[in-house]
């Protein structure tokens, strides 16, 4: 599958020489990726979770501040985070196209050696030396791998897989609207002065 996304602090970009550009529209949107975001505290609660379709090519940013610790589930605002990326293949509308992301029902849409497609990447500010001016640094995203077996549809009980869907799934019918990300920009992420 060809797809690229961006995400910041989670960004994914294209794979654009596996990818060669056609002459068809992508009208049902095939090659379409979900990018399933789980955000935890430093205590390793699940906080927030969220979901942002990218299409082929696209980049797509959040930010850690703004959209994933904003509402969270709990009152606390976390001193750090851990996030967690899972990509899963979109479900489809009634138009048949493959546009429906849900980080909860994620488990039933990635396939057993996981959909294919997705890069990450971040930011971080740190101290120049000059006081009171600070610089970007990046930070990588490891690649891992979820435990608790093979990728099953459904996940295994016990599952990480079907512990972040499961845990998602409580936050949406239970958190009253808190906890869910809040949103899922396209383009990369600007710096501004505060």
């Amino acid at each position: 599958m060809c797809s690229r996304t961006g995400l910041h602090p989670i960004r994914t970009a294209p794979l654009s020489a596996q990818c060669p550009r056609g002459g068809f529209p992508n009208t049902l949107g095939a090659g379409n990726i979900c990018v399933n975001t789980y955000v935890f505290d430093p205590q390793e609660e699940e906080i927030g979770c969220c979901s942002c379709l990218v299409t082929p090519d696209g980049l797509n940013s959040l930010s850690a501040k703004s959209d994933l610790i904003s509402n969270n589930l709990t009152p606390a605002v976390p001193t750090s985070i851990t996030i967690s990326l899972v990509a899963s293949t979109p479900g489809t509308d009634s138009t048949g196209a493959f546009t429906l992301c849900n980080p909860a029902t994620a488990a039933a849409r990635v396939p057993l050696a996981g959909t294919q497609g997705l890069v990450a990447w971040g930011t971080t500010l740190e101290p120049s030396s000059t006081p009171g001016t600070y610089n970007a640094v990046p930070v990588p995203f490891l690649k891992g791998s979820l435990s608790g077996g093979s990728l099953a549809i459904p996940p295994a009980p016990g599952s990480q897989l079907a512990a972040l869907t499961s845990l998602c799934n409580f936050i949406q019918a239970n958190g009253t609207g808190f906890g869910i990300c809040k949103s899922c920009r396209l383009g990369a992420l600007g710096g501004a002065k505060q």
